[in-house]
């Protein structure tokens, strides 16, 4: 039977790699589809051989629903600016450019602090077409576009965390390099370096997704309502059902002082991923 591949990407460091196998193994369990292929590119910050190998042996567990792949961010692809961004916050922009001569045409970013509770291949179904990204609007409504004062003012922002992208558009655009210039033009006004210039690049040429796609800690927590009847009812589904979690802003579920009923569903996986890495040194051993 041929499957059908779907890409997804997360950057990654040491500090990263367990949550990153926990969501890994998250995504990978909630799909049931037999025709379901993950390809997981993870953008490679300074890992070490144990975490790579602690990552391969997640994936090869599941290996007939999944593959992984590290990639390096060369520093030839980022031009020198005075406040020089880190490899981080290269990661996603950056992304796009790495897959240039690769056959992927659509490709899932996450950030490594979230949790997937449904299955995202769903994602995949989403037309976007005549737009470069999909993305779900910031809970913390921070308006970028406003604030480096672009020619049309836009009240939608989105939260860059977890981004569908189009990769062959973003590439025909130059996305990459338009959202580096932005960063050098801008480097006292971008408070979020990444986030902010691809709002600023991208504020009329993404698609809002619904809420339930990237639930960020505001809307967790109620910490914010949202300024349409609309969006207060979309927050309430989303918080009824996520589909994806975002720890987003501080504290994170794995630090004492996250206290939020969610914290459960990280646990849960984390535990796991504990557990299945000890039956295969037991095995191995």
């Amino acid at each position: 039977m041929t499957k059908k591949e779907l890409a997804i990407a997360s950057y990654c460091n040491t500090a990263w790699a367990p949550h990153l196998a926990a969501l890994i193994l998250l995504i990978i369990d909630n799909c049931q589809k037999k025709d379901i292929l993950f390809h997981f590119f993870v953008l490679d910050i300074q890992l070490t051989d144990t975490d790579r190998q602690m990552l391969k042996t997640i994936v090869s567990i599941k290996r007939e629903k999944a593959s992984i792949e590290f990639l390096t961010i060369d520093n030839h692809l980022v031009r020198r600016t005075d406040q020089e961004l880190s490899k981080v916050a290269n990661a996603r922009i950056l992304l796009p450019a790495l897959l240039k001569n690769q056959s992927t045409e659509k490709i899932l970013y996450l950030d490594c602090d979230m949790i997937a509770l449904e299955d995202i291949s769903e994602l995949w179904a989403v037309d976007f077409s005549g737009h470069v990204i999909s993305a779900v609007e910031d809970a913390s409504f921070h308006h970028p576009s406003i604030e480096v004062d672009l020619p049309i003012k836009t009240l939608l922002c989105f939260d860059s965390g977890a981004i569908v992208v189009d990769v062959l558009k973003w590439n025909q655009l130059g996305i990459t390099k338009k959202v580096l210039e932005n960063i050098k033009r801008y480097p006292n006004k971008l408070e979020c370096h990444d986030q902010e210039a691809l709002n600023v690049v991208l504020y009329n040429q993404w698609y809002r997704l619904h809420s339930k796609w990237n639930v960020q800690t505001y809307i967790l927590n109620k910490t914010k309502r949202h300024p349409t009847f609309i969006g207060e009812k979309e927050y309430r589904e989303a918080r009824k059902r996520p589909y994806i979690i975002h720890y987003s802003g501080q504290p994170k579920p794995w630090q004492p002082a996250f206290q939020h009923p969610s914290k459960n569903y990280y646990e849960l996986y984390t535990t796991q991923v504990k557990s299945l890495l000890r039956l295969l040194e037991n095995l191995v051993g």
